[in-house]
């Protein structure tokens, strides 16, 4: 990557506002999308956990219990496991839906032609492939910034664009990261609007970085010409 430089700042910036007009749309649709599919989600394990219990234990004592405090807290101590294994169900699913949307928004900020329906289905390829991921990089950028901070924004730098990129561009990165993280923010200080633009923006600005830089990562192809063939002279 020698020679090689990222995009300055002035045209990253101007190129993720360029396109937020055609893309915002969809990006704020999937954000929307994403959190009623969250909320139902869980809603609907808790409740498919509550149903179950209703069947083993019998409707008229659940009514009971929840109709008298003292008993609701003595089924919670005693049904500790069980709400556990609940809470852990609902948090994988959670984590689920959420990489699917968070999959869904990465494809359609790289591609325009994507509306909200074929993002959300290229946002299931790969998808427990990419909730594994997710889950192994936050554990090690939580362990990072147990180690005093600096530690965290490094591995966060790294994780986020992966290393084989960032090598040689580590703080060109980091200061894109930082100026979209400020930037993104001061605009969902706006209630409702500013998170929907906001959120829509810091994709397509964290998709101009990535493709940027594995722009710089590739290879040069270097154009090889067919050796010439020795023709044999017949007499």
């Amino acid at each position: 990557m020698t020679g090689h430089s990222l995009k300055p700042v002035g045209e990253w910036l101007g190129e993720s506002f360029g396109q937020l007009r055609g893309r915002w749309v969809t990006l704020s649709a999937l954000f929307v999308f994403g959190l009623f599919a969250l909320l139902l989600a869980v809603v609907m394990v808790y409740g498919l956990g509550f149903a179950f219990f209703g069947f083993i234990q019998g409707w008229d004592n659940v009514m009971r219990v929840i109709t008298d405090p003292r008993k609701a807290q003595y089924l919670l101590e005693e049904s500790r496991g069980a709400f556990t294994l609940l809470n852990l169900l609902a948090a994988f699913v959670a984590l689920r839906v959420y990489c699917w949307v968070l999959l869904a928004a990465i494809h359609a900020s790289l591609d325009a032609a994507l509306g909200v329906r074929g993002a959300l289905k290229k946002g299931k390829g790969r998808g427990y492939a990419f909730l594994v991921l997710f889950v192994v990089q936050q554990a090690v950028l939580q362990v990072g910034v147990m180690l005093l901070i600096l530690p965290g924004i490094i591995l966060a730098v790294w994780l986020g664009f992966a290393l084989w990129a960032v090598k040689g561009h580590f703080f060109g990165v980091l200061g894109r990261m930082l100026l979209a993280g400020l930037v993104g923010g001061a605009m969902m200080i706006v209630p409702l609007v500013g998170w929907l633009v906001g959120a829509a923006w810091i994709f397509l600005a964290w998709s101009h970085l990535y493709t940027d830089l594995r722009g710089l990562s590739m290879p040069e192809k270097r154009s090889v010409r067919p050796s010439p063939v020795a023709r044999t002279v017949t007499a």
